[in-house]
């Protein structure tokens, strides 16, 4: 008994506490069986409204129904059409959702537009959108190298599915150790 009380008494000296990090989303996760392709360059994105407690953005994910190989970044913008940060790129290698890592400093409650750009190929991957849960922007053709920002015309009724993982700006829980007294040999 002497043993375990000490083994729990060093345990709460040398880690008092400690946190880790919650990954939380926003964005549209309903695959709804629409689908539609882009131009070469073209960018389309759709707005969407970080939440409240939206810390760092860690990656973007959206879901293609139709892949061929040519390469895609997935992009975020502001709401006024400003170039944000976008993933490295690549070709989608299977139908179903893709993730890549992008990183940004998200400010709570502002809107950004998530979205994808299709590099130059024969044709486009085929990606998945909703019409019911909100407007989506054509960016036109921003280029994708480097892409600057977008003039938006608004498509009404188009969400694509695409959404973003972030970690909140309260950076983990803080979770103090259990006391706990084992009985018996340690």
């Amino acid at each position: 008994m002497r043993n375990s009380i000490i083994a729990t008494l060093l345990f709460v000296l040398l880690f008092p506490s400690f946190s880790f990090a919650a990954t939380e989303y926003f964005g549209n996760f309903t695959v709804a069986g629409k689908s539609d392709n882009l131009n070469s360059g073209q960018m389309v994105c759709t707005d969407f409204t970080a939440p409240a407690d939206a810390g760092t953005l860690t990656s973007l994910s959206m879901y293609f129904s139709a892949v061929n190989g040519d390469a895609v970044k997935l992009v975020i913008y502001s709401s006024t059409g400003t170039f944000l940060a976008a993933s490295t790129g690549g070709a989608i290698g299977a139908t179903g959702w893709a993730t890549s890592t992008v990183s940004l400093a998200l400010t709570p409650s502002t809107v950004y537009c998530l979205g994808i750009v299709y590099q130059t190929g024969s044709s486009a991957p085929t990606y998945d959108y909703s019409t019911t849960l909100g407007n989506a922007e054509n960016g036109g053709t921003v280029g994708y190298s480097s892409p600057s920002n977008a003039s938006f015309s608004t498509l009404t009724s188009y969400s694509q599915t695409i959404y973003a993982a972030y970690t909140p700006a309260s950076s983990g829980s803080t979770v103090a150790p259990a006391f706990s007294f084992l009985y018996g040999w340690w």
